[in-house]
């Protein structure tokens, strides 16, 4: 599913990527970074990766929403390869601010996608 929805990504934003860049793709657990920046940043070492840059996927609803492009592509290659949902689940912490979340979900709602997961960070128990 990573595979096609990076190519079909590519197509929308005329990016082309390598094989060796998609077969690293499709390795990646997590990726932060708009589609023009992708393939320098498949080009480092897993290693190197935690060094780059991140401003963050770009999920703008008035301009370019990759995110929401993300989201929709990445269903679309689900429902083509299992004619299933892709299920969803939006991973935050106590850091992340609430604008940033509601955008999200926001993105989501325009999709039609009302259910998903909210996963946050556990808090450690009070010492006494």
């Amino acid at each position: 599913m990573r595979t096609e929805t990076l190519k079909a990504m590519g197509d929308k934003y005329k990016v082309s990527f390598t094989p060796e860049e998609i077969s690293r793709f499709s390795l990646l657990e997590v990726f932060g970074v708009p589609i023009a920046n992708l393939k320098q940043y498949l080009d480092l070492r897993p290693d190197e990766r935690k060094g780059f840059p991140t401003a963050g996927i770009p999920a703008d609803t008035t301009a370019a929403n990759e995110l929401g492009d993300w989201i929709y592509l990445s269903r679309q290659a689900e429902r083509g390869l299992h004619n299933r949902d892709l299920d969803i689940a939006i991973k935050g912490d106590r850091k992340q601010e609430y604008p940033v979340i509601n955008e999200i979900i926001s993105i989501l709602g325009h999709q039609k996608k009302f259910k998903f997961d909210l996963i946050t960070d556990l808090r450690a128990a009070p010492k006494k």
